[in-house]
């Protein structure tokens, strides 16, 4: 719908401490000059989740199976985000080949300065996330790692609160650490418990909840231009990536094993999941722009929680009481606090559309 100039004056110039109580929710994500439905922060919080999933899986052959077997998960990361640069530059090319009432609202790539110095810690904070993720792997069994990890939905409470100044209603806090704390039962009678490890588990969950507050806050410095954000987001990780990529010796093991460059099986996987990389990335953001880092974590545990389903399906691995009672758990406390989120959402905050068909949610999503 088409906003009037004072909503533009106040888009323009807003600051979070201006906003008026009820727009300090954490529910309530920045206001956007383009449309957005009251259901869109559901919408991509269920678009992730199937996208994340179908990449789990993947990797999960990748790195666990004999007949796919490549244990390189940064190098898998790095050309994961070489393949996205390549999607979202053609991208760009083919839209401005099309018609002007066909092309969506993707940017050419323009190298701007300012732009980049406002949002270049992401892409620091991106490749800690990926090394410390990976190092933690390394250093402790996945059961500890998960376990550690359900505490970035408190590290993302707290730095929602410090950062962004939102505030998050109580019904929420509750559903919130629900979800948390059947997060951190899953897999948690396998853990094998380690001081150290539970101390680098915690401190990546830190880096984890401050990475997606601040790139929560990058989508506002670039006006809400989530493709524009995608496109720098995209190449500062992969310029940072690549020191972590060669202190870790993954291309001299690549380099002394050939047989990966001849191998069809492992190269289909390889674009399989970096084309889902992609996709994952497109829904992390959008989510971003029209939710909050909050119902984002939410929707990780979500995720999470199907997740230990589908591989226990999928590739048969164990499920114990404690893990199933883990799993309900988050279920439950996950989709109440969406449910929650919902209703605590004024739909007058929200400029919405008559109807969410197919043409509104491309344009959304774009």
């Amino acid at each position: 719908m088409e906003l009037n100039n004072q909503q533009d004056r106040l888009l323009d110039s807003m600051e979070v401490e201006d906003l008026d109580e009820e727009m300090r929710y954490v529910s309530q994500p920045l206001p956007s000059k383009k449309a957005s439905h009251p259901w869109a922060p559901l919408i991509y919080t269920a678009i992730y989740v199937v996208v994340s999933l179908g990449t789990v899986l993947t990797n999960h052959a990748i790195f666990n199976t004999g007949n796919v077997f490549f244990p390189y998960p940064l190098t898998l990361t790095w050309f994961e985000l070489a393949l996205t640069f390549v999607i979202l530059t053609l991208g760009s090319e083919i839209n401005a080949l099309l018609p002007s009432q066909r092309r969506l609202n993707i940017p050419e790539f323009e190298f701007e300065w300012q732009a980049v110095k406002s949002i270049f810690p992401i892409g620091l904070f991106h490749a800690m996330v990926l090394t410390s993720s990976m190092y933690c792997l390394k250093l402790m069994n996945s059961s500890l790692y998960s376990i550690t990890r359900s505490s970035s939905i408190l590290f993302t409470i707290v730095f929602c609160i410090a950062i962004l100044k939102y505030r998050l209603p109580p019904v929420l806090t509750i559903a919130a650490f629900i979800t948390m704390f059947g997060f951190a039962m899953i897999q948690s009678s396998q853990a094998e418990f380690s001081l150290g490890g539970i101390i680098i588990g915690t401190v990546s969950s830190a880096l984890t909840g401050f990475y997606f507050v601040y790139l929560k806050n990058s989508i506002s410095f670039l006006k809400n231009d989530v493709w524009k954000l995608f496109q720098y987001h995209t190449i500062l990780s992969i310029i940072f990536l690549i020191i972590p990529l060669l202190l870790s010796g993954e291309i001299q093991e690549i380099a002394n094993n050939s047989q990966w460059a001849h191998d069809y099986n492992v190269r289909g996987y390889i674009l399989l999941s970096s084309f889902l990389g992609f996709l994952v990335q497109a829904a992390t953001l959008n989510t971003l722009k029209v939710s909050n880092p909050v119902s984002f974590v939410i929707a990780v545990a979500l995720k999470f929680a199907l997740q230990g389903v589908l591989v226990n399906l999928a590739f048969h691995s164990p499920l114990y009481g404690l893990d199933i009672f883990g799993i309900v758990l988050t279920l439950l406390g996950g989709i109440s606090y969406d449910w929650i989120d919902i209703q605590h959402t004024p739909i007058k905050n929200y400029y919405t559309t008559s109807s969410l068909d197919i043409f509104n949610l491309c344009q959304l999503y774009f």
